[in-house]
């Protein structure tokens, strides 16, 4: 099962149990919430006892690298 794109998921009121991908602008994990699978926040909150199995990808998107600039040679004599 796959969830998402939402702006706030709660899993675990009833002993939410849940299978599958979950993306998430913000994500809390009850006490209860058994979770399996892959999950992606950029704000994720997990109480303590919550279990969860797989992939986590929490905070910020990584963005590409930008490419490195020319190079310029370096002119000059160091002070010493």
């Amino acid at each position: 099962m796959t969830i998402g794109p939402v702006q706030l998921l709660v899993v675990g009121f009833a002993g939410g149990e849940f299978k599958g991908e979950i993306k998430a602008d913000r994500l809390l994990l009850l006490e209860k919430a058994r979770v399996s699978g892959t999950l992606e926040a950029r704000a994720m909150s997990v109480r303590e006892g919550a279990q969860v199995n797989g992939a986590v990808n929490a905070g910020e998107p990584r963005r590409a690298a930008a490419a490195p600039g020319p190079q310029r040679a370096a002119t000059g004599a160091l002070a010493g």
